[in-house]
C-alpha cells in the first residue's frame, strides 16, 4: 500500500520536475533523465546473493557544478542463505526512493560523484525473529560515474540500507556495490 503511493509520488515529483525544467530552459536550468540496469553484489551475505533490477534517475542542473534530482526503481534480490547462515532460498523486491546530490569531479570532463540517500521499500521481506514485514529503511550510497558523449552513464555505487530492528534481524541484503548503465535522455 505505502509503496504503491510512493512511487506514485516519485512519478508525480518527476513529472513535475521534467514540467519546471522546461520553464527553466530559459533560465539556463537543465534536465538530465537516465534509465538503465543496475546490478548489485552484496557485502554481507554469501556471494551467491546478488541483485538485479531499473532504475531512473532525474536530476536538475541548479548551478554549474551542482545537480540535485530523484531516483527510484524496482531491484529484485535473490540468494543461497542470509547473514543468519540460515541456508534457503532468499528473494525480495527492493523499491529505493532516493533523493540525488551530484557534483562534477575536477580534471576529468564526464567524471562526476553522487550522493544519494532515502527510503527502500521491500515486498515478500520478513523480519526474523517476529516474521512481521519489513519496514521501510533508510539508505545511504556514494556512486563515482562516468558519462560518454552525453548519452551513456557508467557508475559503480556502494552503500548500505538498514533494515534492522534492534536484535530483530531482517532477512534482507543490507551492504552492496553496485554497477549501473543507463542511457541519458
Amino acid at each position: 500500500m505505502y509503496i504503491k503511493k510512493l512511487f506514485a509520488l516519485s512519478v508525480l515529483l518527476a513529472a513535475t520536475l521534467v514540467a519546471n525544467a522546461q520553464e527553466a530552459d530559459e533560465k539556463k536550468l537543465y534536465l538530465d533523465v537516465s534509465a538503465g540496469p543496475e546490478f548489485l553484489y552484496s557485502l554481507n551475505h554469501h556471494e551467491t546473493f546478488l541483485g538485479y533490477g531499473a532504475t531512473a534517475q532525474a536530476h536538475i542542473w541548479v548551478r554549474t557544478p551542482l545537480a540535485l534530482g530523484i531516483k527510484t526503481g524496482v531491484l529484485h534480490f535473490s540468494g543461497a542463505d542470509t547473514f543468519t547462515g540460515v541456508t534457503r532460498d532468499v528473494s525480495y523486491t527492493a523499491i529505493p526512493v532516493l533523493s540525488v546530490i551530484r557534483y562534477p569531479m575536477p580534471f576529468i570532463t564526464g567524471l562526476y560523484g553522487q550522493d544519494v540517500l532515502g527510503f527502500t521499500f521491500t515486498q515478500n521481506a520478513v523480519m526474523e525473529g517476529t516474521g512481521l514485514p519489513v519496514p521501510p529503511s533508510f539508505t545511504y550510497y556514494f556512486s563515482l560515474g562516468y558519462v560518454l558523449k552525453d548519452r551513456l552513464d557508467i557508475s559503480v555505487k556502494i552503500g548500505r540500507s538498514r533494515f534492522d530492528r534492534g536484535n530483530d534481524v531482517a532477512n534482507v541484503n543490507e551492504q552492496n556495490i553496485g554497477l549501473r548503465v543507463a542511457y541519458v535522455f
